[in-house]
C-alpha cells in the first residue's frame, strides 16, 4: 500500500477503493462446526426434545388428532416441545437463574430422558386433568363416585371412550422411564348391572374387563374423597397426564388434549444445562457434526420403554391405531 492503492485478499483483510479512498474490512471467518456456548444449549435443548420423543415413541408417534402417524406426528411434536423447552429456558434466564439452576436436560450424545411438561397429545375431546400427590407415587384425578358412569359424566366422555394413563417414574436403575396403560370406558358388566370403577379397572394389579381391550398394569387405583388415585409404578411418579382417545363415526381418532403435569414440587431435576455443558465439553465437541440436525443423541435409537403395556396395535398407515 505504501506504492498506491491496494486490492484483495491478504489473510482474513480485505482492500479496496471506494470514491478514491482505500478501504480495509476484516473478512469473515467460516466456521464450519459453531462450538459458542449458546449453539451449545441450543444442540442440548434439541437433544432433550429428540429423545423424549423417541423413549416416548409408542404413544407420540399417533398421538395428535388429525395428523397421521410417523413423520408428521413427530414433527408437530418435536416442533411444539422445543419451542415451549426454549421458552422455558429464556423465562428463566430472565428471572435471574443461571444455568446450573435450569433443569431439565437430556445430555448431548446420550439417549437419557429428561422430565419435562411434553406436550404428548392435541384434539378436540375433553381433557382429565391430573395433579401429583403429596408422597410423589402417584397422581390424581377428580369423579364424583368410583363408577364409570360417574367418570363418563364428569368430563363429558362416552361409552367405549379410552383413557391412556402415562407417566414418567424412576426406573430400577434409576433412569426415568416412560409408562402407560389403557381403559376403555365401557361400564356395563355381562348382567347389564354397573361395578365400581377401581374394582372394575384394577384386579391383582392388573387391568381387567369389562372390555377385553384393556391393557396394562397400575401399581395403585383407590378410591376417596371424590378423587381417584393411580400409579403406574412402585416408585417414584415425576411426570403424568391421561390422554382420551375415541373413534369416530368415519373410521378416524379423536384425541384430547394432554400435556405431562411435572411434579415440581418434588422433583428438582437431574440434569441442569450447567451439568449437559460440562458433560459435552468433557466428550470432546470435536465428535460433532458438521451436519447440525446430526448431532442429537447417539446412533443408538431408543424407542421408548413399554413396561406399562403395549399401548394398541400396529404401525404406519394413519392416525387410526389405538391408544
Amino acid at each position: 500500500m505504501l506504492l498506491g492503492h491496494a486490492r484483495g485478499k491478504v489473510g482474513s483483510l480485505v482492500f479496496s477503493r471506494a470514491n478514491g479512498k482505500q478501504i480495509v474490512r476484516s473478512r469473515a471467518e467460516v466456521v464450519k462446526n459453531p462450538r459458542t456456548q449458546a449453539q451449545m444449549i441450543q444442540r442440548i435443548m434439541l437433544n432433550t426434545i429428540a429423545q423424549g420423543y423417541s423413549n416416548m415413541k409408542a404413544i407420540v408417534d399417533h398421538s395428535f388428532e388429525g395428523l397421521s402417524a410417523g413423520q408428521a406426528s413427530m414433527s408437530y411434536f418435536m416442533q411444539r416441545n422445543l419451542d415451549n423447552l426454549r421458552t422455558k429456558v429464556a423465562n428463566e434466564i430472565a428471572e435471574g437463574k443461571s444455568l446450573s439452576e435450569i433443569f431439565d436436560f437430556s445430555p448431548l450424545k446420550t439417549n437419557v430422558l429428561a422430565v419435562n411438561a411434553y406436550e404428548i397429545a392435541k384434539g378436540t375431546l375433553p381433557s382429565v386433568a391430573v395433579l401429583p400427590t403429596d408422597d410423589s407415587r402417584s397422581y390424581t384425578f377428580e369423579a364424583t363416585a368410583n363408577t364409570y358412569e360417574a367418570i363418563l359424566q364428569r368430563y363429558g366422555l362416552k361409552r367405549g371412550d379410552q383413557l391412556t394413563f402415562v407417566a414418567l417414574v424412576v426406573g430400577t436403575d434409576g433412569n426415568i422411564k416412560f409408562q402407560f396403560t389403557r381403559v376403555i370406558l365401557d361400564p356395563r358388566e355381562s348382567d347389564g348391572g354397573e361395578a365400581p370403577l377401581s374394582t372394575a379397572f384394577c384386579a391383582d394389579n392388573a387391568v381387567v374387563k369389562p372390555s377385553t381391550r384393556n391393557e396394562g398394569v397400575f401399581n395403585t387405583l383407590s378410591f376417596s374423597n371424590n378423587k381417584f388415585v393411580f400409579a403406574l409404578s412402585t416408585s417414584f411418579v415425576w411426570a403424568g397426564a391421561i390422554i382420551v382417545s375415541r373413534k369416530a363415526n368415519d373410521g378416524s381418532w379423536l384425541r384430547s388434549n394432554a400435556t405431562l403435569v411435572v411434579n415440581t414440587e418434588s422433583y428438582k431435576g437431574n440434569t441442569s444445562m450447567q451439568k449437559a455443558l460440562e458433560l459435552l465439553a468433557q466428550s470432546g465437541i470435536d465428535g460433532l457434526s458438521d451436519l447440525y440436525l446430526n448431532n442429537a443423541g447417539t446412533s443408538n435409537v431408543n424407542t421408548g420403554t413399554t413396561e406399562g403395556g403395549n399401548a394398541g396395535g400396529g404401525t404406519g398407515g394413519g392416525p387410526s391405531q389405538e391408544h
